[in-house]
């Protein structure tokens, strides 16, 4: 029986390895089952059975069809190693009767109460479900997986709204084609609103690092002003403090409760480095990642906006590369000091989108 076994059976650690793998694609959307017993060599069959056993349990979520699959029914937060393992064992006690949810009296016992062994189990016990239950999935998470989650364009913070003034300025024939877009963005990145917003993520994530929180507000405030119009503050705002809730519900920590508790709208730049210090995910992985993420998202506006086809899109990304490697490995090192902007034509799209008759995106 799985409660009288010292080691994990297979079927735990397959358990175990099969929500670690969900909880690393946490708020991606449903994971096809063929994806996790590829990823984690699971026989797809025995796979079916122990997610099964997971979703009677509320853990694990799912929906059949062509865009169905599986995903954490809570988040990881919430899920520790130790209600995991009792799911799928019945007990974390190495002996049955000193568990507290399969107790079963020991065969040729003597007298339980006074039995020398089992109180020794019940301390075995006992410390195990402290450790495992102080542990949950979104410890193990890894953190470039972090990262990729987080910027993803499907992470619930609504950048696929916002166009940061590009449809403006393709609106007035200054983005027309794969060169001037490439052009447009390596200018923010450089000399423009990245160049700010990668600044602000170091300092952000220096502060949260040295838990210097009065210095986090501070730059909140800071890069809030920073904005040069209503829409930008907008675009910002949303989905900085749309990022701050769902990381406070999925991978909480310190710097983004602290930031959510001033009841105040957050930058997205200072969220981001509040979360990665958090988490402790390194500035020189957070600030490109970040800039790739920005770059994308206006990548696949002007696409949306048929400026470029798809092909020119990713040869668009290809040849900012370099450019947002350099900026980030600068941000690095910089300070307040060398924040400004002179990407002009990007402010004044910006303010010009507000007044623009016919628009897809909300900056």
């Amino acid at each position: 029986e799985a409660h009288k076994r010292i080691m994990l059976s297979q079927k735990t650690r397959y358990a175990i390895r099969a929500m670690q793998h969900l909880a690393d694609l946490y708020g991606t959307g449903p994971v096809q089952l063929a994806d996790i017993a590829e990823a984690q060599k699971i026989p797809p069959k025995f796979l079916t059975v122990i997610l099964s056993e997971l979703s009677r349990s509320g853990l694990v979520a799912s929906q059949r069809g062509k865009d169905g699959g599986y995903w954490l029914g809570v988040p990881p937060i919430d899920i520790s190693y130790g209600d995991l393992i009792r799911i799928m064992r019945g007990s974390l006690a190495l002996v049955p009767c000193a568990s507290r949810y399969a107790h079963e009296k020991c065969k040729n016992c003597v007298e339980e109460d006074n039995c020398r062994t089992r109180a020794l189990m019940l301390q075995v016990r006992d410390k195990t479900a402290d450790l495992l239950d102080s542990i949950h999935l979104s410890d193990s998470v890894d953190a470039a997986q972090l990262l990729r989650i987080w910027l993803s364009p499907s992470f619930p913070v609504g950048a696929f709204a916002y166009s940061h003034g590009l449809e403006a300025a393709v609106a007035r024939g200054l983005v027309s084609n794969a060169t001037e877009l490439g052009d447009w963005i390596a200018a923010l990145i450089e000399q423009g609103s990245l160049h700010n917003d990668l600044i602000l993520l170091a300092e952000a994530w220096r502060a949260a690092n040295d838990i210097a929180f009065d210095k986090l507000h501070q730059l909140n405030a800071f890069a809030i002003a920073f904005q040069p119009s209503a829409e930008r503050y907008l675009e910002a705002t949303q989905q900085g403090t749309s990022f701050a809730a769902t990381i406070s519900a999925a991978w909480p920590c310190d710097a983004i409760e602290t930031l959510r508790k001033q009841d105040t709208p957050i930058a997205y730049p200072v969220a981001v480095g509040a979360a990665a210090s958090g988490h402790a995910i390194r500035r020189a992985d957070a600030l490109p990642a970040y800039a790739l993420a920005f770059a994308m998202n206006l990548v696949s506006a002007a696409i949306r906006l048929s400026v470029i086809g798809q092909t020119d899109g990713q040869r668009v990304i290809a040849r900012l590369m370099p450019v947002i490697d350099a900026q980030a490995v600068k941000a690095e090192t910089s300070s307040l000091e060398d924040l400004g902007a002179a990407a002009f034509s990007s402010d004044l799209a910006s303010l010009e989108h507000e007044t623009l008759y016919s628009r897809l995106f909300r900056s």
